[in-house]
């Protein structure tokens, strides 16, 4: 009785003080978790690496610093596994600035730091481009792995090559896929896929094709978001060859799924070849139409000389080109041509996707092509407006035009025909805290989540080709 009284005391004070950490209440953390007025009590490192975990995928990066900095001179406390969780924090945001004020915190505190902190940090500052003021050691410390819980070794595990490539240690991780094919033990998915994001991350595109390659042989396909970022690093580099080998291993729904041939088309333009593109629309296929126009905006922006070329196809077997050529119209602030285009052939805006300009816009910080597109798409696409609204908050939010985002909101989106539950989550949230933060009243509520999954489907689906993070990667003409 005594002992589960003792383990009910225990949990009500950890979830106290992680109210108080919240609220950077730290005098009255302290009093929870050091047991000032509760003898016995100690705190639990399987709790507190679990919370530190926590804040760590939630961004919450102050509270973490806030533990870190109660928990200095609390008893039972591995200070390697605060630390580095801080580290992993720090990483996320790319600040090796804080980075290396942790490796001081570390030096005046007088803690041993482990291999692996040291190995990870030493990553870190070499990504950023700084150097390393201390010698990284050679080997991994077997007996500590600070990124794997407790509750992750008591339930699921997590394997050492996964455990190194969350410390971004390339070299380690490599050497031990090479252990783990020595001994006979085939990769999971998980960890092929991994293991790939951490190669291309670290520009080491060859090894990561390498691997997929690999993975195909055994019918083991990288997660799509992975394979993604692979496809498009490759077509950025104009690996034609590599590509149409892959394509040969891969199913037709894998394809399907990561918009393949947009990928192969960018190859094909980024190594000299945007001719052999063009005469592949002129020839029969039985690809369908939005794959076949994948890329096609990428080539009038690289290459604008070949518009008369596709101009020409358009008005004679692929009119649906018509939507890329105004789209390109468009991302150049050509409003006249894009005008005319649409007097010529209204129905170009029948099934226009709109986040690739939103996109360029939203790179170039371009309210006013934002606004313009607004202008022409609404009271004809309603779904459309919803995805250009969305990307409008963020940039104003982005310049801090609070107002302007707050306008957006209330009532552009209103002229337009959207509903709140319309827009994207991301956009609102981050207006909201915006005006939180100045003391401001948040005149609008966040709709909830269920409101927002059969308006979300329809926005994703917009924009989900733009995944790979370039211009390159939009679809032309397919609606969502």
């Amino acid at each position: 009785m005594k002992d589960l009284y003792r383990r009910c005391i225990t949990i009500i004070y950890v979830r106290v003080a992680k109210y108080f950490i919240f609220c950077c209440i730290l005098e009255k953390v302290v009093f929870c978790v050091c047991g000032a007025q509760t003898p016995g009590l100690r705190a639990r490192m399987d709790r507190i690496e679990n919370y530190c975990e926590r804040c760590v995928r939630e961004s919450k990066l102050t509270v973490l610093e806030n533990l870190v900095t109660i928990t200095k001179d609390m008893p039972d406390i591995d200070r390697n596994v605060v630390f580095y969780q801080l580290l992993r924090a720090y990483r996320k945001v790319g600040d090796w600035q804080k980075a290396l004020d942790v490796w001081t915190a570390i030096q005046e505190e007088g803690v041993m730091p482990h291999g692996q902190t040291l190995r990870y940090l030493a990553a870190f500052l070499q990504e950023c481009k700084q150097p390393v003021p201390f010698e990284v050691p050679s080997e991994i410390e077997a007996e500590y792995r600070p990124q794997t819980s407790q509750a992750q070794k008591q339930g699921q595990g997590q394997s050492q090559l996964l455990s190194l490539v969350e410390m971004r240690d390339i070299e380690g991780a490599i050497s031990e896929k090479h252990r783990c094919d020595e001994a006979g033990r085939h990769l999971t998915i998980k960890e092929y896929s991994n293991l790939m994001d951490l190669m291309l991350q670290q520009d080491r595109l060859n090894d990561a094709v390498a691997l997929s390659s690999e993975m195909a042989q055994h019918q083991l396909y990288p997660f799509p978001p992975v394979l993604k970022f692979l496809l498009s690093r490759m077509n950025m580099m104009g690996n034609v060859e590599e590509l149409l080998q892959l394509q040969k291993m891969l199913p037709d729904e894998v394809q399907r799924r990561v918009s393949f041939t947009r990928h192969l088309n960018v190859a094909y333009i980024n190594s000299g070849r945007a001719e052999e593109v063009l005469n592949g629309l002129e020839s029969p296929s039985t690809l369908p139409d939005d794959a076949r126009y994948s890329g096609l905006l990428y080539l009038l922006r690289k290459l604008p000389e070949h518009l008369p070329r596709v101009e020409k196809l358009a008005s004679t077997a692929h009119p649906h080109l018509y939507r890329t050529i105004w789209s390109y119209h468009m991302i150049d602030e050509r409003y006249d041509s894009a005008d005319s285009l649409i007097q010529a052939h209204p129905e170009v805006l029948d099934g226009l996707r709109v986040a690739p300009i939103c996109k360029e816009a939203l790179s170039n910080n371009n309210e006013a092509l934002m606004l313009n597109l607004l202008e022409r798409i609404k009271g004809r696409d309603r779904i459309g407006c919803a995805v250009i609204l969305s990307y409008l908050v963020n940039l104003q939010c982005h310049n801090r035009d609070y107002d302007g985002a707050l306008n957006t909101v209330m009532n552009r989106s209103k002229e337009a025909g959207v509903e709140l539950f319309e827009l994207r989550v991301a956009p609102l949230n981050a207006l909201k805290r915006s005006l939180e933060a100045e003391g401001r009243t948040v005149p609008f509520e966040i709709p909830k989540a269920s409101e927002h999954r059969s308006a979300d489907k329809q926005l994703s689906s917009d924009s989900s080709s733009d995944s790979s993070g370039d211009s390159s990667s939009d679809s032309d003409t397919e609606k969502s």
